[in-house]
């Protein structure tokens, strides 16, 4: 569990300034976590203390227009158990899907 805002946006730069792509954040207010828009209108939702565990405690779901998009080749259901380096590839991902229609 995040304890305060500074381990919250921590993890936020850690993770964005690993990624190589134009993207913009947004911290959840009162939960653990951060929304990454991009510009191909997909975006993540990460939050920490999901389906995780100490060693991999984060949670990514794929998003579309603000709702949840079970229908990319990413995945088919949010995606548990997460390291850093591990939501930095699946944002990586998520930043080459194609602009859906």
């Amino acid at each position: 569990m995040i304890e305060s805002t500074v381990e919250q946006e921590s993890l936020i730069n850690e993770i964005v300034n690993s990624i190589p792509v134009n993207i913009k954040v947004n911290v959840f207010k009162k939960k653990q976590g951060c929304t990454v828009r991009f510009q191909n209108g997909y975006s993540a939702s990460i939050i920490r203390g999901g389906y995780g565990s100490s060693s991999a405690p984060y949670e990514l779901a794929v998003m579309h227009n603000e709702q949840l998009d079970y229908s990319t080749p990413i995945t088919n259901d949010v995606i548990g158990y997460l390291t850093v380096p591990a939501i930095v590839e699946l944002l990586c991902k998520i930043n080459d899907l194609q602009i859906k229609e």
